[in-house]
């Protein structure tokens, strides 16, 4: 089944709304601008921490999941309006995070492992010139999935050995350039998966949120590029 987390579009709604209120009474006067008449891409590579993955006892062989993992993010967008201070932008967002365990298996060499991706629609509002440095409050809306993979089903009776678990989630964040192209940025995401089978069906719910850092760049027509 898959359905919309009540905190993923909360925590959406309420973060275009903030970022509306923080824009004052010129927020309710939409601007012209020509459809991407600024555009950019990005590519960053970045840490994420989810404490909801070390409460997941997985069945039978003892161990735990690791709570950080590495991974990527990258977007593509085009403006569509300005609104009081900002420019509000539509895109597109993927990433894609690893988290490894200390799960004991017999059967496979590899470590068991669980993997997260995402992708999101999105909304970006940029507080900026064109030219210089901006800074950008975005939140988004799509699908995650989580994969887990390796676990012996020896020990757990009536499960598979690989296992996939889309659900609709969301995420809010914040970013900016540093120099030039170069960019910093926060993301909290939030999905919740329940309970993951393959692990054992007195594992534990897994859910969010997570939290991740990244470091990129930007290409695109801001800077001139």
């Amino acid at each position: 089944m898959i359905f919309l987390s009540p905190r993923a579009a909360g925590m959406a709604i309420a973060a275009v709304s903030c970022a509306l209120l923080a824009l004052g009474p010129g927020a309710v006067r939409a601007e012209g601008v020509r459809f991407a008449e600024y555009w950019d891409a990005d590519l960053a590579v970045g840490y994420m921490n989810w404490p909801g993955l070390g409460d997941i006892e997985p069945a039978g062989r003892g161990g735990r999941f690791e709570t950080g993992g590495y991974g990527f993010d990258a977007g593509i967008e085009g403006s569509v309006a300005r609104v009081g201070p900002s420019l509000v932008f539509i895109g597109a967002n993927l990433g894609m995070s690893g988290f490894n365990s200390n799960v004991f298996v017999e059967s496979f060499e590899e470590e068991s492992s669980l993997d997260l991706a995402y992708f999101n629609g999105t909304v970006t509002f940029r507080f900026g010139n064109r030219g210089r440095q901006y800074f950008d409050i975005d939140t988004g809306l799509g699908w995650y999935m989580a994969s887990n993979m390796y676990l012996d089903c020896v020990a757990v009776p009536n499960c598979t050995e690989e296992m996939n678990v889309s659900r609709l989630g969301g995420f809010v964040g914040f970013s900016g350039t540093v120099w030039r192209g170069l960019t910093l940025g926060v993301k909290v995401h939030y999905a919740d998966f329940g309970t993951i089978s393959s692990a054992g069906p007195d594992s534990g719910v897994l859910k969010g949120p997570m939290y991740a850092a990244n470091i990129g760049w930007t290409w695109g027509n801001w800077f001139g590029q």
